[in-house]
C-alpha cells in the first residue's frame, strides 16, 4: 500500500472514530437532560456530570504511572512556557455551554440554540486551524473545508427548522455562536496538552477541573436562590454522564492532531446528528416523530464531512 493510500486510511478511521465520539455526546446529553428533569435542578445535573468525571480523572491519573507521568510533564511544560496558561481552561467552555443548555436554549429553542452551535463550531474550526493554534499546526482554509462546514451549517439548521420559532429573541443567538467557536479553541487546547503532557489523560483532567469549579460556583449561587434539588430515584443510565465525557474529551484530544480542529468538529457534529435519530426512537424523552427533515440532516451531515476531507490539491501542492 502506497502512503498516499495509508494516509486516506488514516484520516478515514479518524473520522469514523470521531463520529463515533460525537455519538458518544448524544447519549450524555439524554442522560445529563433526564437527570435534570427528574431532580428538576438543571445545575445539580451539570455538577454531577462534571464532578464525577472529575473524581474519575483524578482516581485513574493517581493510580496509572502515565497519568503520574503526564501531570509532572504538563507542570513543566506550563512553567517553561511551552504550554500556553489557556490552555488549562478548556473545561469553563464545557461548563458555559451546560449553563447555556438550561438557561438560554428555552428562550431560543433547542433547535435554535443548536444551530448557533454548530455554526459557533465550524467559524472556530476554521479559525483556530487558519491560524495553526491546535497541535497540527496551521492548515490551509481551502474551499472543500469552507463548503464542508457551509454545508454542516444547513444540515442542522435543516433538521432544526420545524422547531425553530419567528419569536425567539435572535440577540441570544450569539450567545450559542460564542461559545461554540469558543469549543473550536478548547479542542485546540486540549490537543496542545496531550501532545505536551504524552497523554490524554491530562487534557481530561484539566476539563474535569476547571469545569467542575466553575459549575460548583453556579450551583452553590442556585442552591441559596432556591434551595437543594429534589432527593428521588433516577434510572442508573443517567448517572453516566461523566463516564461518558471522560471518553469524549480523551478521545478528541487524539484525534485533533490527526484531523485539525474544523474536521474534528465537523466529525462530532455528524456524530452527534445520526446517533441523536437512533437515541430518540430507542430511549425517547418525549413523543418523537422521525420526519424527512430529521432523516435528511443527517445524510447531509455526513456529506458535509466527506466535503471538507477533500484534499485541495492546488493548496498542498503549495504547502
Amino acid at each position: 500500500m502506497t502512503e498516499g493510500r495509508r494516509s486516506v486510511w488514516r484520516l478515514g478511521l479518524a473520522l469514523v472514530g470521531a463520529a463515533l465520539v460525537g455519538g458518544s455526546m448524544a447519549m450524555q446529553t439524554r442522560a445529563n437532560g433526564e437527570l435534570g428533569q427528574r431532580l428538576d435542578d438543571a445545575s445539580a445535573a451539570a455538577l454531577w456530570s462534571f464532578g464525577s468525571g472529575f473524581v474519575i480523572m483524578v482516581v485513574l491519573c493517581a493510580l496509572l504511572p502515565s497519568g503520574r507521568r503526564g501531570l509532572a510533564r504538563m507542570i513543566a511544560a506550563v512553567r517553561s512556557g511551552e504550554l500556553p496558561r489557556w490552555t488549562l481552561f478548556g473545561g469553563v467552555i464545557g461548563g458555559c455551554f451546560v449553563f447555556a443548555q438550561s438557561s438560554i436554549s428555552p428562550l431560543l429553542g433547542v433547535a435554535l440554540f443548536t444551530v448557533g452551535v454548530v455554526t459557533g463550531q465550524s467559524i472556530g474550526g476554521i479559525l483556530t486551524d487558519r491560524f495553526g493554534v491546535g497541535p497540527g499546526g496551521p492548515r490551509p482554509v481551502t474551499w472543500p473545508r469552507l463548503l464542508g462546514a457551509l454545508v454542516m451549517v444547513i444540515a442542522v439548521a435543516w433538521g432544526a427548522s420545524s422547531g425553530i420559532s419567528a419569536s425567539a429573541p435572535i440577540l441570544w443567538l450569539l450567545v450559542p455562536l460564542v461559545i461554540g467557536i469558543g469549543m473550536g479553541w478548547q479542542q485546540a487546547g486540549n490537543g496542545k496538552v496531550r501532545v505536551a503532557s504524552g497523554t490524554a489523560l491530562m487534557p481530561t483532567l484539566t476539563n474535569f477541573t476547571s469545569g467542575s469549579a466553575f459549575l460548583l460556583i453556579g450551583f452553590l449561587v442556585h442552591l441559596a436562590v432556591t434551595g437543594p434539588p429534589k432527593l428521588v430515584a433516577v434510572p442508573w443510565w443517567s448517572l453516566l454522564g461523566g463516564v461518558i465525557g471522560v471518553v469524549y474529551i480523551g478521545a478528541s484530544a487524539i484525534l485533533v492532531e490527526q484531523l485539525g480542529v474544523l474536521l474534528l468538529s465537523l466529525g462530532l457534529v455528524a456524530g452527534q446528528v445520526i446517533t441523536s435519530l437512533v437515541v430518540d426512537q430507542l430511549l425517547p424523552a418525549a413523543e418523537h416523530t422521525l420526519t424527512v427533515a430529521m432523516v435528511g440532516s443527517a445524510a447531509l451531515t455526513v456529506v458535509a464531512v466527506a466535503i471538507s476531507a477533500i484534499p485541495d490539491k492546488q493548496v498542498s501542492g503549495r504547502g
